[in-house]
């Protein structure tokens, strides 16, 4: 096979469509080790500044703290982005195309969809070259894909023509025909769309397929400093689980018997919804001890000090700790902890990113929890309105993999209900 120079268009803002981006760069070296790819952000290399980087630090911050009508806000406003970074991002595209003399484009993102078609189709006129871009859609494709899809309806036919939309099945409503769905959410023909099983990074790919009967299985999670390895050895000390405490990493033993839960709440996890998480879970294997060891993973955000502290002081504070708990806190790792993690858990609580819910997927085998910031006065939140507490397209995710893996969507108050019939199934 020929090697190809191939440009990979991605943001930040989140992690699904950079974890998209690197999945898609695995996947060209895989099949072609001599390929050579270029990978560019297009909020903070091509966007205008400071407008690109406020944005995402924006976006990260609005994540952090939960709330749903800002990042709902931000998206709704995408079309303003796409028109201030035009220029920008066609200037941008149409030099790396001639620089790098590229191939194929690949984006993950869905802002200036129409700039960056634009530059390839001058680049095919001038180089005499049939480039296409390959639209990644991150998201799961639902009616509820928006911030994808008005961008892609908005094309002129010309840089439809050499468009090809890269993403999973569609969930259709009932007796919608694929043709159908296509032509009415992103107004392209069935041919343009190629269907990929799943586009997961290579360290997920290791587990598909593949039966939980090991029995011993290990998880090896990394340290970013001093200070944080000082406060996780401390906190998983005080479990059960098998661990050796290394220079930068923790080497823990799971056991083919253990209970395995998994709260992954995005790159920036909201602060009260983890901490809310973790005490229900304490509070609840206090009043109902079982005899199998739980091992309870806790991912904070990247460069995170205060969600650790705050997990220490609970687990040191709590009297009557669970004999048989473990809390493992972590600053947010690599995809070569999250896919085992997501593989060996019996239970996983996640947002319901795109990048998120294609590797459970692909690869989880328990139960699935979507986290929800809706919030109810009178009992417990209908679907229909734990679904306003996520961001509307994560939304569209949230209900593909109620359809095809039977996941629910939670919120810390329905945690406890969850937590109590999770258990029991479980004994």
């Amino acid at each position: 096979m020929k090697p190809k120079n191939v440009l990979i268009i991605t943001s930040s803002g989140g992690n699904g469509l950079i974890q998209a981006a690197k999945a898609k760069e695995q996947e060209i070296k895989e099949q072609n080790p001599k390929s050579k790819v270029i990978t560019q952000d297009l909020m903070l290399h091509w966007a205008i500044k400071p407008i690109g980087p406020l944005g995402v630090m924006c976006w990260n911050k609005f994540q952090k703290i939960g709330s749903i009508f800002l990042q709902n806000f931000i998206v709704k406003w995408q079309w303003i982005a796409d028109y201030l970074f035009w220029p920008h991002v066609y200037f941008h595209t149409k030099s790396i195309l001639f620089k790098e003399n590229i191939d194929l484009v690949i984006d993950t993102q869905p802002v200036a969809t129409s700039a960056i078609l634009s530059a390839v189709r001058y680049y095919n006129k001038i180089a005499k070259k049939d480039v296409v871009v390959e639209k990644t859609i991150v998201d799961l494709p639902t009616t509820k894909c928006v911030h994808f899809f008005n961008n892609i309806k908005k094309l002129s036919k010309e840089n439809r023509k050499i468009l090809r939309i890269v993403t999973l099945d569609p969930l259709l409503k009932p007796n919608e025909t694929e043709e159908e769905f296509w032509q009415k959410n992103a107004a392209m023909p069935l041919e343009n769309v190629r269907y990929e099983k799943y586009f997961i990074r290579t360290a997920f790919k290791k587990y598909q397929h593949k039966k939980r009967n090991q029995k011993t299985f290990n998880i090896k999670i990394k340290n970013q400093d001093k200070k944080e390895r000082k406060i996780i050895q401390s906190i998983v000390k005080k479990g059960v689980i098998k661990a050796s405490f290394l220079k930068n990493y923790i080497d823990l033993t799971i056991n083919n018997s253990n209970i395995v839960i998994t709260l992954l709440l995005g790159s920036q996890p909201p602060f009260n919804a983890t901490l809310s998480y973790v005490k229900q879970t304490i509070d609840h294997l206090k009043k109902h001890p079982i005899k199998r060891p739980v091992h309870f993973f806790v991912f904070c955000a990247k460069k995170e000090s205060r969600l650790l502290d705050e997990i220490s002081k609970m687990v040191f504070q709590t009297k009557n700790y669970p004999a048989n708990l473990s809390i493992i806190p972590m600053s947010f790792q690599k995809d070569d902890v999250i896919a085992p993690l997501f593989f060996r858990s019996n239970l996983t609580i996640t947002k319901s990113g795109g990048g998120t819910i294609v590797e459970l997927l692909a690869v989880g085998q328990g139960k699935h929890c979507i986290h929800s910031e809706a919030y109810s006065k009178n009992g417990l939140p209908s679907l229909e309105k734990l679904l306003k507490g996520i961001s509307f397209w994560e939304g569209g995710n949230a209900l593909y993999l109620k359809h095809n893996k039977g996941a629910e969507v939670i919120n810390t108050q329905s945690y406890p209900s969850i937590c109590k019939e999770f258990f029991h199934s479980i004994k």
